[in-house]
């Protein structure tokens, strides 16, 4: 990214894109964002670490630091905290590997290892047999370089799942990759305790626990949700202050003369919306750490956009919501563990690890208990999931979203229970036929997915009820709140009824059922003040697809 200038015509520091490392970034004079104080430790403490952050986080970048830190490069250093500090800028052997490698066919991923470690060995002027693999390789070459350093070689690993998150929509090939990438690591484990490696470190988006590196190396330290190393990546609020104070005075004076959101009138309005839009992420509960890829997007574009990577959801996503909408409807209100969100097996792919190593779900707050509860980081996020939902409702349920928010507008407006009830029928339409349980909690996630995604201000409320989570929807639609109670009933005919009789006494069941649920619980108590109209909407799902709306007032 090019220079620019602040408005009073100074220049100011390139922006740096994406995949810019460390050496290019310090001689070329990009804004560098010193976070040499937390890799200090790191890079003083023998050991194996891992990291995982969302896709285009800083990484990357981390990595090409420790290895001009490793290679005892000092001045790339200058001017940074570690420059004064007493780390000696020690020289190591370097084997750095990037796991951007042709994975996409059974067999690829074999022969890409091979190559990447034999160009690696060929810097070091070493050769190997084309019949020696790349764990092989790896292993060969970490055993000879540490002859030349007694205290062993330093190993950095980048991206180390990405062949398997490139096919993650092939469980199949996704397999067969990780058994490749088993075989490759296997060795390190081996290495690390005999002390030929000084320090392995590792990054990734997943960590996958039962699978692969985690179980053939149980030697790394896992600092993904450590509070030391939870700004390690990404931007502070300080440092933003810090190292992009003269960028907000520049784009400040553009958003001006353009009159562009007019509200933004201070620098302090313009840090406030930006926060919004690009910060809220933490890994530890307690930071909140700004989007680096999307600060240095906004100030080289200079305006307010979403500059999020949507390719980087997996197509089977969709797949998991039509078969789970009313675990990702509650998300938000549920709590975590932490080994909930880091462990991810291609067997059991769950939906909270998934969307939180991807960057879609971010620690809100910590519990208690010590769980952790999630929700999405920022507008930018926020959009970016939106627009998923947008296409997910288009091409896999076949509905236009523009005529369902007319429908249930027109139909919330009006006060209309057959029309809500309608437009509830074409979502629940498209429901995959599963057991009587999974269809109806189903039935009532994509139904609040559908109310958040046409633009209603629809919060989930899930409270406990016999063991079992219940959904409870608030439509916020002002000067209206509308409280939605949902109650599902199997299809169990009477024996000698007809279908049609029994499914109508089932769905006036359920209405019933609901209104009870709703009276029992008080739902509507809290809005009496906040909202001048209070209505109560109870919802009666029956068997697999008949459903009965009825919209009453609260009092």
């Amino acid at each position: 990214m090019v220079n620019s200038a602040n408005a009073n015509g100074t220049s100011l520091r390139k922006l740096p894109a994406v995949g810019i490392d460390f050496a290019t970034i310090r001689n070329d004079n990009f804004v560098y964002v010193d976070k040499t104080k937390i890799i200090y430790d790191l890079a003083r403490a023998k050991g194996a670490y891992f990291l995982a952050r969302p896709p285009r986080f800083g990484k990357s970048l981390l990595i090409s630091t420790l290895k001009e830190l490793f290679s005892g490069d000092r001045a790339l250093f200058k001017g940074l905290w570690i420059d004064s500090s007493d780390y000696p800028f020690e020289k190591y052997p370097v084997i750095s590997l990037m796991m951007d490698v042709d994975c996409f066919g059974k067999g690829f991923l074999k022969y890409s290892l091979r190559d990447m470690m034999s160009d690696e060995a060929q810097k070091y002027g070493l050769e190997f047999s084309e019949d020696i693999s790349a764990g092989a390789i790896l292993k060969k070459l970490v055993e000879r370089l540490s002859k030349e350093k007694n205290e062993g070689v330093v190993v950095l690993i980048d991206e180390y799942d990405n062949p398997i998150n490139n096919a993650i929509d092939d469980l199949s090939l996704a397999k067969h990759n990780l058994k490749e990438l088993n075989n490759f690591y296997i060795s390190l484990k081996t290495l690390m305790n005999t002390g030929k490696i000084y320090c392995l470190f590792v990054t990734g988006v997943t960590k996958i626990p039962s699978d692969s590196i985690f179980s053939a190396m149980d030697c790394l330290i896992d600092i993904t949700m450590n509070h030391d190393y939870a700004e390690i990546c990404g931007f502070t609020a300080g440092e933003f202050d810090k190292y992009f104070g003269a960028y907000q005075d520049n784009i400040l004076s553009r958003f001006k003369s353009k009159k562009w959101r007019p509200y933004i009138k201070t620098v302090d309005d313009l840090r406030e919306e930006i926060f919004k839009w690009y910060g809220g992420f933490s890994f530890d509960g307690e930071e909140k750490i700004l989007s680096p890829h999307s600060i240095n997007c906004f100030f080289y574009h200079k305006k307010f956009d979403n500059f999020w990577s949507a390719t980087e959801t997996p197509t089977f996503l969709s797949e998991y919501i039509t078969r789970d909408a009313y675990n990702l409807a509650t998300i938000e209100t549920q709590k975590f563990a932490r080994s909930d969100l880091l462990n991810f097996t291609l067997d059991n792919i769950k939906l909270a690890p998934l969307l939180f190593q991807a960057g879609y779900l971010t620690i809100k707050k910590r519990a208690a208990d010590g769980k952790y509860f999630l929700g999405e980081p920022n507008n930018e996020v926020k959009d970016s999931f939106q627009n998923f939902l947008f296409e997910f409702f288009k091409s896999e349920l076949n509905l236009s979203v523009t005529d369902l928010k007319r429908d249930i507008n027109n139909a919330l407006a009006n006060y209309d229970s057959l029309a809500l009830e309608n437009a509830f029928k074409k979502i629940i339409a498209s429901v995959p036929r599963q057991s009587s349980f999974s269809y109806g909690r189903n039935c009532q996630g994509l139904i609040f997915l559908a109310l958040t995604i046409t633009g209603f201000n629809a919060m989930a409320e899930v409270s406990e009820t016999e063991g079992d989570l219940e959904l409870l929807t608030i439509v916020k639609s002002p000067p209206t709140v509308f409280i939605v109670k949902f109650n599902y009933e199997r299809m169990e005919k009477t024996p000698g009824e007809k279908r049609e009789e029994t499914t109508k006494k089932l769905l006036e069941k359920g209405i019933i059922a609901a209104k009870t649920q709703i009276e029992k619980k008080r739902y509507a108590d809290k809005y009496i003040n906040e909202y001048p109209t209070v209505k109560k909407v109870a919802a009666s799902i029956v068997g697999k697809g008949d459903i009965s709306v009825e919209i009453y007032d609260a009092f």
